[in-house]
C-alpha cells in the first residue's frame, strides 16, 4: 500500500480488502469467483470453435462449474444469518480453495474429452493416459515401439494436440484488422503479446499461457492440473483488468458531539475517469491513452511497464471543502521480474505516470492550464508512504523481487524524477517542475 502526499494538501493512497463477513459479500465474491471460470470455458469453446464437437465438449462442461458454484452457495448458511463468525470466514476460504482445484479439473477432463474426440474413441484408455502423463503414458509410448495399435494412439495423440495447439495459435478474428489508433497503450501491449503467442514467438509463461484483448483471449494447451489452476488465476487477474472502471461517490457519516455529519467520498480510476474530472484545460485524454477506460492491470497480473491500481481518493465536507485527497496505487515494482534491470526500468515508468497524475491533480487544484504550466512551471512537494515488510528474511527463496527490492525499487524511481527543472512531458507540453520527493514506509 502506498500513500503519496502533497505537502498543502494531502494526497494518499490506499489499499483495502472489504470484509467478508458480511453475507452479500460473501455471495458476491462466490460469483465473481465463479463468473469467472464460465468465462474461460467459454473461452475456450470459442477458441475451438472450428470443431463443432470439441467446442460443444467445453459447453457441457459448465453444467460441472455450475455443481462447483451451488456447493460453495449452500455452504454459506452463517448462524447469524448475516454475517460470517471468523471459523466461517475460514471455512469460506477454503471452500474456494478447493473450488479452484476443482475447477481446475472439470478443464482437465473437457481437455482429454476433446482429444478423444479428435483422436477416436477406439483410443480412449491409451490417449486419457498420454493426457495425464506419467509412468503409464510413458509405458504406451514404450509400447508403441513394436505395438501398431499402441503406435497408432500415440500418433493420433499427436495430431489431436496439434490441432487443440493451432486452435489456440489462431488469432481472433475480431482482433485481426484492429486499427492500433484506437488503441490505450495498455491495449497496445496487450495486442503485441497476443501476436507474439499467435505468432508461436512466445507462450507468454509469466501469465501461465493466457492473453487476451478486449474480452478475446487465447489459452495454451495444457493438461497438468496444477498449470491448469495457474490459468484459471492469470484468467482471472486479466478478466479483473479488463473490466471498465467508473468514479464511484458515496455518503459516509462521522459522528461529533452525538450528530452525524456527512462527508462525500468519491473513487476516481485512473483512467479517462480522472481526465473528465479535471479541470485542466488540454489534458483531456492523458490518462485515458494511457488505460483506456479500464484500470488497465490487476496487482496479480501486471506485466506491462504501467501504474498499478491508480486511483484518486478525495472526502469532501458539506461544504464541498476536500478535506482529504489522495493518489492510491500498488507498489511500483514488480515482484514477478527476475530481470533485476527491466524490473526498475518499469518501476521507473510506473513512477513517472504517478508524477504526472500528481502533476495534473495539483494544476487542476490551482486553476492552472497545461500551456501556462509549460511558461512558468511549477514547484511540487510530493510524499510517498507505503505499508510494506522490507525485512531481509523474506528474500529468501525468492525468485524475483522481494518487498524490500521492491520498495527501494520504487524510492529509487521516483527520486530518479527529483530535482530543480525537471521536465515531464504530459499531453506534449514540456512542464518544468521543481520536484522535492520524501518518501516513508510503515512496516506491516
Amino acid at each position: 500500500m502506498n500513500l503519496n502526499t502533497e505537502f498543502n494538501k494531502s494526497i494518499h493512497s490506499v489499499s483495502f480488502k472489504p470484509s467478508t463477513q458480511d453475507i452479500n459479500h460473501a455471495n458476491s465474491r462466490i460469483n465473481v469467483h465463479m463468473g469467472h471460470a464460465y468465462q474461460l470455458l467459454k473461452q475456450l469453446e470459442n477458441q475451438n470453435g472450428h470443431n463443432p464437437q470439441v467446442a460443444e465438449i467445453y459447453e457441457k462442461a459448465s453444467t460441472e462449474l455450475f455443481q462447483v458454484h451451488e456447493n460453495l452457495a449452500n455452504a454459506l448458511n452463517p448462524a447469524n444469518g448475516n454475517t460470517l463468525s471468523k471459523k466461517e470466514i475460514k471455512d469460506l476460504n477454503k471452500a474456494i480453495k478447493t473450488s479452484e482445484k476443482q475447477i481446475a479439473q472439470i478443464i482437465q477432463k473437457a481437455h482429454i474429452e476433446a482429444v478423444v474426440q479428435l483422436g477416436g474413441e477406439k483410443f480412449r484408455s491409451e490417449l486419457t493416459a498420454l493426457s495425464k502423463g506419467g509412468f503409464e503414458a510413458k509405458l504406451i509410448r514404450f509400447f508403441a515401439l513394436t505395438s501398431s495399435t499402441k503406435n497408432a494412439a500415440v500418433e493420433a495423440f499427436k495430431q489431436a494436440t496439434i490441432a487443440m495447439d493451432q486452435a489456440s495459435r489462431t488469432m481472433p478474428a475480431e482482433l485481426q484488422d484492429i486499427k492500433t489508433t484506437d488503441l490505450s497503450s495498455v491495449q497496445k501491449d496487450q495486442l503485441e503479446q497476443m501476436k507474439a503467442f499467435t505468432d508461436g514467438i512466445s507462450d507468454v509463461k509469466r501469465r501461465a499461457g493466457v492473453v487476451g484483448l478486449n474480452g478475446i483471449y487465447r489459452v495454451k494447451l495444457n493438461f497438468s492440473e496444477e498449470k491448469i489452476q495457474k490459468q484459471v488465476k492469470s484468467f482471472s487477474a486479466q478478466n479483473i483488468s479488463q473490466q471498465v472502471r467508473t468514479t464511484m461517490t458515496r455518503t459516509v457519516f462521522f459522528k461529533k458531539e452525538g450528530q452525524d455529519i456527512p462527508f462525500t467520498s468519491t473513487q476516481t480510476p485512473l483512467n479517462a475517469e480522472f481526465d473528465k474530472a479535471l479541470k485542466t484545460n488540454g489534458s483531456a485524454r492523458v490518462f485515458e491513452k494511457i488505460f483506456g477506460k479500464t484500470g488497465g492491470i490487476s496487482s496479480a497480473n501486471r506485466q506491462e511497464a504501467h501504474l498499478i491500481n491508480g486511483w484518486e481518493s478525495n472526502l469532501k465536507n458539506s461544504k464541498d471543502q476536500i478535506v482529504y485527497q489522495a493518489l492510491r496505487h500498488a507498489i511500483t515494482s514488480d515482484k514477478y521480474e527476475t530481470n533485476t534491470t527491466i524490473r526498475k526500468e518499469n518501476s521507473k515508468q510506473a513512477a513517472g505516470e504517478l508524477l504526472k497524475a500528481a502533476v495534473l491533480q495539483h494544476l487542476s487544484d490551482v486553476g492552472m492550464s497545461l500551456e501556462d504550466a509549460q511558461k512558468q512551471g511549477i514547484n511540487l512537494n510530493f510524499n510517498s508512504v507505503s505499508l510494506v515488510t522490507p525485512d531481509d528474511l523474506r528474500a529468501i527463496g525468492s525468485k524475483g523481487a522481494n518487498e524490500k527490492n521492491m520498495l527501494n525499487d520504487q524510492i529509487a524511481a521516483l527520486q530518479s524524477y527529483a530535482g530543480q527543472n525537471q521536465s515531464i512531458d504530459i499531453d506534449g507540453y514540456a512542464i518544468g517542475v521543481n520536484l522535492n520527493i520524501n518518501t516513508f514506509n510503515f512496516g506491516v
